[in-house]
């Protein structure tokens, strides 16, 4: 009877080497598949977001869209086109009309807030590299991402003058303690 010779170097490398590749896998919040769950959520949530501004600007023009206009806008199947629209139903931001596609009021006032955040967070981009926005009048496309937008606590000199913001939150008075942050260096 012939017995299989285990070398322990062999063994505790190969099982080293294993536990790091796993742990490169699965380590938490910077593991692989955490940072592909992290992706595929981003890019669910932008696919959402540019379906809402797609919606809320075809109703403002007056265009009706019906689901395969729908998918083509966005680059997508139609039967992934039905389950964003689903989605989007079942959380009540989009409702079926006659075969078509209406934003609630929830889905336009969501649209337009989206809307609005990224007009600012793109002119901000705008004002701080001093590059011109992409079409000349602050739309965003589906590369950029949303941000939480809050007022802000102070101004640089350039916008003290200014009563509110686009989103009519009023700024705070002029002379406000600010702390002199790099926007604040760079406006002065």
């Amino acid at each position: 009877m012939t017995t299989l010779a285990i070398q322990p170097a062999f063994a505790l490398t190969t099982g080293l080497l294993v536990l790091l590749l796993l742990g490169l896998l699965f380590w938490p919040q910077k593991g692989l598949l955490a940072i592909w769950s992290v992706g595929k959520a981003n890019a669910q949530r932008v696919l959402l977001e540019d379906a809402l501004k797609f919606l809320f600007d075809s109703e403002y023009k007056g265009i009706p869209i019906r689901l395969n206009g729908f998918a083509g806008y966005l680059h997508i199947s139609t039967d992934k086109a039905a389950r964003l629209v689903e989605s989007l139903r079942s959380i009540g931001l989009v409702q079926f009309q006659e075969d078509m596609l209406k934003l609630t009021d929830a889905g336009r006032s969501y649209a337009l807030r989206i809307i609005r955040v990224h007009r600012i967070w793109e002119r901000y981009l705008a004002d701080e590299t001093g590059l011109p926005t992409r079409n000349g009048m602050g739309g965003l496309t589906s590369k950029n991402t949303a941000c939480r937008w809050k007022p802000p606590t102070c101004l640089p000199p350039r916008l003290e003058t200014r009563s509110s913001t686009p989103m009519a939150t009023p700024f705070p008075p002029p002379g406000a303690n600010c702390p002199l942050t790099r926007a604040n260096r760079l406006a002065r």
